[in-house]
């Protein structure tokens, strides 16, 4: 039996007039007259809107002057679909919070002074300032470890010099190591320890909108949701420039005001700005976009959940958007059986092969049309109707002896065998 010629061709793919070429949620194409058309399914036109409110973040900063917080939203309630609008509005909204709240702030420690014996047990202590202006009744803090160089009956090793002064400015630290002989390596009383020390380096050249401190990194970023400095990037000691307080640190190292921040996003290397879009590179199906300096993520479309008789599609175009389809038994496919053939007159004198189209196609709509002029007459016409129907497609003629009566005569008559059974717009 011959094979229908294919009338279109997509990747190498040949598709027989009014046949489905591709679809995906947003439209259906067909081959028509060596063409592909495509028709647009409005009802999956979907427009963006905003999701709630989060709740509002904590505080950037736990005194005055204040810091700030935050709550965001997304445009994905639902997000939008086949060319639908995109919400309109920010993403992120901004207060001010904690402006009046007074404040506590220490200095850095001090390196941990050296041990107080040469040998055996002894006391390392280190010291921390309340600075001025600070709320905090204006004491110093100590505090104390213990430690051990060597025990008294035992020679375990020897110091090494000192290190060159490493930091970026005006101080750094040097360090020294307490090194184990070889012999005394398994000696458990014997342990490899370091002492640290400031040193001065050359003086710091800050911008106008920097200031020198001890705690260089203790600075506010404009990155993801105006980041707040750690504790430990606070109390650790590194002497250089930082950003004067009420100043943020941006993506190109200058000291900016809140207003001027660009939110940005770090992603792997790179840098994504606010409201910037990116597909996942790790789950190619969802879309991300940097939203208040927060990355968030969302499938390009939701997986649908299929009716009992039917199953997902992934669509060689668009597989990340699946649609439901009618599963293989139901859906319109040529059927073949064994009958004796009638036109209600004659009827063949034995059982022939058959082949017909049975299943279902997808469902059909109508929709009203907008007109730019007023018709005499309202016909059906004037509806956008999209249907489809199970059709076959013709390939030969078969013959078969049949009796026709009322003298029984054995006549030949023909009856048309089928290619194939396609959806196909309905005629």
């Amino acid at each position: 039996m011959q094979s229908c010629p294919p009338v279109c061709n997509i990747s190498d793919i040949g598709f027989a007039n009014f046949e489905l070429m591709r679809e995906d949620i947003c439209e259906k194409c067909y081959c028509e007259g060596f063409n592909e058309t495509c028709f647009k399914n409005e009802f999956s036109i979907i427009d963006g809107n905003w999701t709630e409110w989060t709740e509002w973040s904590d505080c950037s900063d736990s005194c005055e002057p204040g810091g700030f917080r935050q709550r965001q939203r997304s445009c994905s309630n639902p997000l939008p679909q086949c060319g639908g609008k995109e919400c309109v509005g920010n993403s992120t909204e901004l207060e001010a919070c904690n402006t009046d709240k007074k404040c506590c702030v220490h200095g850095t420690w001090s390196c941990w002074s050296s041990c107080d014996q040469e040998c055996g047990p002894g006391k390392q202590t280190r010291n921390r300032t309340v600075l001025a202006e600070s709320f905090c009744e204006g004491y110093s803090e100590s505090d104390q470890q213990d430690c051990e160089i060597q025990p008294c009956d035992v020679i375990c090793g020897e110091w090494s010099s000192w290190t060159d002064c490493k930091g970026e400015c005006g101080e750094g630290t040097s360090t020294r190591t307490f090194t184990v002989y070889d012999n005394q390596t398994n000696n458990p009383q014997c342990n490899i320890s370091e002492q640290v020390e400031r040193c001065p380096l050359q003086e710091c050249v800050c911008d106008e909108n920097e200031e020198i401190s001890s705690t260089a990194d203790c600075e506010y970023k404009c990155g993801a949701s105006f980041q707040s400095p750690t504790s430990s990037e606070c109390e650790t000691f590194k002497y250089g420039c930082k950003c004067k307080h009420g100043l943020f640190r941006n993506e190109s190292g200058h000291c900016i005001s809140k207003e001027d921040c660009n939110l940005y996003c770090s992603v792997g290397d790179s840098i994504k700005q606010d409201k910037e879009m990116w597909i996942d590179p790790e789950r190619e199906c969802y879309t991300c976009e940097c939203i208040g300096g927060n990355v968030q993520c969302q499938r390009k479309c939701e997986i649908p959940e299929c009716n009992s008789d039917e199953e997902l599609f992934f669509p060689e175009i668009n597989p990340c958007c699946p649609v439901c389809k009618l599963k293989s038994e139901n859906k319109c496919q040529v059927k073949v059986d064994y009958q004796y053939l009638s036109n209600g007159t004659c009827t063949a004198i034995q059982k022939v092969k058959v082949t017909q189209c049975s299943g279902h196609c997808a469902e059909s709509t109508s929709g009203v049309m907008l007109m730019s002029y007023k018709p005499d007459i309202v016909t059906d016409d004037m509806f956008n109707n999209k249907c489809e129907c199970c059709q076959a497609k013709a390939i030969k003629l078969r013959q078969v002896t049949v009796l026709c009566p009322p003298d029984n005569i054995e006549t030949v008559m023909y009856y048309p065998e089928i290619c194939s059974c396609d959806c196909t717009k309905c005629r």
